[in-house]
């Protein structure tokens, strides 16, 4: 169904490579504007959806899809461009595919379909995007987010990213449990 929710993820979709090439090429100045489009459309697709009652079983399973992919993408380049430590790229990276392979293993042996984000995985991935454009930000225009302030939302972002990893699959077990 395309929607206009629809839309804006699969743009953000489209644009993830292009964002991914940018930060891994270091070239902050055009992948900061860019960045910031590409999570303002999850923050607006999902606005829409809920405003105009525009909710899709696409969208529904689209947008958690295309946070996964935007996300990862810039965390490997981080990683790959070292602008960020090895430890915080690896710990999002496999959170992320820890996730995957925990939903593959819950579609395969139940007839469970249904895979709602719950509250640490929103507030996790709010941490990584905000991390994400300050760190970009700072590389575009160093010294404009103060160090401390990173440091600080870089442990932040680590605990929301662990906590939520735990979280998910304490609610994929109980799922498992329950049929």
């Amino acid at each position: 169904m395309f929607t206009i929710p629809n839309v804006l993820t699969l743009l953000r979709i489209v644009c993830t490579p292009w964002v991914a090439v940018l930060l891994s090429r270091g070239d902050y100045r055009l992948a900061f504007p860019l960045l910031m489009a590409v999570g303002l459309t999850d923050a607006l697709d999902g606005f829409l959806a809920r405003r105009f009652h525009w909710e899709s079983r696409l969208g529904a399973y689209l947008d958690p899809a295309a946070d996964k992919f935007m996300l990862a993408a810039v965390y490997l380049s981080f990683l790959l461009s070292g602008a960020l430590p090895a430890w915080l790229p690896a710990l999002v990276l496999l959170r992320d595919v820890g996730i995957l392979l925990f939903v593959g293993l819950i579609v395969w042996r139940t007839r469970i379909r249904s895979f709602p984000p719950s509250a640490w995985g929103k507030i996790s991935t709010f941490y990584q995007i905000g991390f994400a454009a300050l760190v970009v930000l700072d590389r575009y225009s160093p010294g404009t987010v103060a160090q401390p302030l990173l440091a600080m939302l870089m442990a932040a972002t680590a605990a929301a990213t662990a906590w939520s990893g735990i979280d998910y699959l304490r609610i994929g077990i109980r799922m498992m449990k329950a049929v």
